[in-house]
């Protein structure tokens, strides 16, 4: 097989996906949908935890990320979506 690599300038793009896990709350074993958001060029990564994948659980999953990682990168890279 063929292996391009990939490279992205500061600032260019993130990518997003959600994935599920499980955790116990409250002594309940709970399925999990997580939102999983990296940034392009650094790889700098945060991960978050919502009870349902919904479109507003995507809007605040970006929110947070962008307030926590500290920007807003050009373009977003999305998984199945």
């Amino acid at each position: 097989g063929t292996f391009v690599p990939l490279s992205f300038a500061p600032g260019e793009a993130f990518q997003f996906d959600w994935s599920e896990d499980w955790a116990i709350i409250d002594g309940v074993r709970t399925k999990l949908q997580v939102a999983h958001f990296k940034l392009s060029h650094s790889r700098a990564f945060i991960v978050r935890a919502y009870l349902l994948q919904t479109h507003e659980m995507l809007f605040d999953a970006h929110n947070h990320a962008f307030r926590v990682l500290g920007g807003v990168p050009r373009r977003g890279i999305y998984d199945n979506m």
